[in-house]
């Protein structure tokens, strides 16, 4: 294209091509040949466990019920922290919300002394 002068002027956009693309837009990366985080068969087994867990317990109602509780139940809530060897099991998994979930996280003294938290397997409720 030429304009005023003889000076040469770009098009505004690239028209479309007719020819067939060989490759898509990000077909230049290389691809991965593994996956990017592989998770270990442990972990695999947990992520199970929980997902089970959460399908049983999908119309449970928070057990903790502290200010702000949402109401229904969406995470497992070890009685027994995992770092204290705690298990995956029913009998250490308590049905709340997240809010309550985060509390009792960052709150462990103050949700041993409500009977939200243990500390070791003596102290979960029978």
């Amino acid at each position: 294209m030429s304009g005023r002068g003889g000076e040469h002027v770009f098009p505004l956009f690239k028209p479309p091509t007719t020819e067939p693309r060989e490759r898509g837009w990000n077909s230049t990366l290389p691809r991965p040949s593994k996956r990017m985080n592989p998770v270990s068969d442990r972990q695999s087994q947990i992520n199970l466990r929980v997902r089970d867990w959460r399908e049983r317990h999908a119309d449970a109602v928070c057990v903790a019920k502290l200010d702000g509780c949402q109401g229904r139940a969406t995470d497992p809530s070890h009685r027994v922290p995992r770092s204290l060897m705690g298990g995956h099991g029913d009998d250490n998994l308590d049905p709340v919300c997240r809010r309550c979930h985060d509390w009792i996280e960052h709150n462990p003294i103050d949700a041993k002394a409500l009977g939200l938290a243990a500390s070791n397997e003596t102290d979960t409720k029978t």
